[in-house]
């Protein structure tokens, strides 16, 4: 199971190649069909009339043709929507994965500011500081017991 965003990433590429493959797939299953109905439809028709049936067999020719054209481009298309996807998806988790750490560096430096801070004023004014903190205790033990 994947957890991090990479591996989610690779995972949808992968979904989206196999998806783009399975479209080609049956693309090519289609095109074989029609071919294939084509043929049967010329043997049918042979028995007809030999001008006929030359007609059909050029009809299923040309079937034939268009089918792997349609095929190859389907193909091509495919190929390159495979490619634009996964160009896009690199390029969105390196730019998510740089401002995380944008993000988390920021906020790892004030944390650290306000800890020192924190800790000079504490050392500043201890008497002070330990009030402050008894006194936000007692309202913490007020606000959970009501």
């Amino acid at each position: 199971m994947a957890n991090n965003p990479k591996d989610r990433f690779q995972s949808g590429i992968e979904s989206a190649a196999d998806a783009t493959k399975s479209a080609v797939d049956s693309g090519r299953d289609a095109a074989k069909n029609a071919i294939n109905t084509g043929k049967d439809a010329a043997k049918d028709a042979a028995g007809a009339g030999a001008g006929v049936m030359h007609q059909v067999a050029d009809k299923a020719g040309d079937l034939v043709d268009q089918g792997k054209q349609m095929v190859s481009r389907l193909a091509d298309n495919a190929g390159e929507v495979g490619d634009k996807v996964q160009r896009w998806a690199h390029d969105a988790y390196d730019s998510t994965a740089k401002g995380v750490h944008e993000a988390y560096d920021a906020t790892a430096k004030t944390v650290n500011e306000y800890t020192h801070e924190l800790t000079d004023l504490v050392r500043k004014y201890p008497i002070q500081s330990l009030l402050i903190g008894f006194g936000v205790g007692l309202l913490v033990s007020r606000a959970l017991r009501a």
